[in-house]
């Protein structure tokens, strides 16, 4: 719905979602709170006679009343922009995994140029342009986030300007990982995860996460600087739906170069909905194994305190460094509690 939003300004007139195979409740439940964070002019059931005298009907009335509330208060939608031209395809949906795990995507027809971060998949290559369009980008000091499913079907001539990762055509199976520069960021017998096997040039590109079994280690994302900015590349499990399996503190990792407006969450089975007026909300899945969560909110910026929209404090920042010496840089941290089936809204005050 945000894509169609970004192709026809104002001419999307909004969502609309249905009954079927909603099993719990909270599935069906679910969709009506996605369509209504993302801000449409108006929400569609479908349809009346699949409506009548459907149990699934009665609570989302009672949410949506809720939602109401907090839609009066938030802004526009925003997040990292993902670039998806026109009739485009490849690594179809990695965003919406992503996406599940708190990083907040705007699809866009266009290339952002004057974005403070891009994420490219493997349908950006639908653009003949794209490489000159990331290397201007990438020049003027902009962040881009690339996947393996992109950078590989570059030449590899064209790639080597850019990166020294190179593509073996192998795969490796991770069932441990080592968030690099932490002494303690050690992830053992963790469930296995099979990503593309990488090389590189050691400190020509830096490996933030390294991903293995055994002996056998690959970097799952790395960093190599082009002008004034930062180019990240990005494995992806072979099933997207695998991110779920990867310890925090990687997610963690792979977050943070997605940061919008200074802003990215540390936790589980929770999204983040992200708006231009310092309002964000949480939402905490209800699937299988669900358990509150604790949620850290981390920003790049100063920051005083948390508030509920509802005007409840929450609590203070408090001033710390990043985990990664990569980084070096301060952060804000605030943590919040999430229940599975609720969502949170605050303000950040400044």
């Amino acid at each position: 719905m945000r894509y169609m939003e970004h192709v026809a300004p104002g001419r999307n007139g909004g969502g609309w979602f249905d009954t079927y195979s909603c099993w719990p409740i909270d599935c069906y439940l679910e969709q009506g709170y996605l369509t209504a964070l993302s801000r449409p002019q108006e929400i569609t059931l479908f349809q009346w006679g699949d409506l009548f005298e459907n149990r699934l009907v009665t609570p989302l009335g009672m949410q949506l009343s809720k939602l109401d509330r907090i839609l009066n208060q938030v802004g526009t939608p925003c997040g990292t922009p993902v670039y998806l031209p026109y009739a485009s395809d490849g690594e179809n949906h990695i965003e919406d995994h992503l996406g599940m795990h708190g990083i907040p995507f705007e699809p866009v027809p266009d290339f952002p140029t004057n974005a403070e971060n891009v994420f490219l998949t493997q349908a950006a290559l639908k653009d003949p342009d794209i490489l000159q369009k990331l290397e201007a980008f990438l020049r003027n000091g902009g962040t881009a986030v690339v996947t393996t499913g992109f950078a590989s079907h570059i030449q590899a001539a064209q790639w080597a300007q850019f990166s020294s990762v190179r593509f073996t055509g192998r795969k490796l199976t991770a069932n441990r990982y080592h968030v690099t520069d932490d002494f303690a960021g050690f992830y053992e017998n963790q469930q296995p995860v099979t990503f593309d096997e990488l090389q590189f040039s050691n400190n020509a590109s830096w490996s933030y996460v390294n991903a293995g079994s055994g002996d056998s280690h690959s970097s799952i994302l790395l960093l190599d600087t082009y002008g004034k900015g930062k180019l990240f590349t990005l494995a992806a499990p072979d099933c997207f739906a695998d991110f779920a399996k990867l310890p925090i503190p990687v997610m963690d990792m792979i977050r943070r170069p997605f940061a919008s407006h200074g802003l990215y969450i540390s936790g589980r089975n929770v999204s983040l909905f992200q708006y231009n007026n310092d309002t964000f909300v949480l939402y905490c899945y209800a699937g299988s194994n669900a358990i509150p969560e604790r949620v850290s909110i981390h920003l790049l910026s100063p920051a005083c305190h948390l508030t509920e929209l509802s005007g409840k404090p929450i609590g203070n920042f408090i001033e710390t460094f990043c985990r990664h010496q990569q980084w070096d840089e301060k952060e804000w941290i605030a943590s919040v509690l999430v229940h599975p089936g609720e969502f949170y809204a605050f303000k950040i005050a400044r």
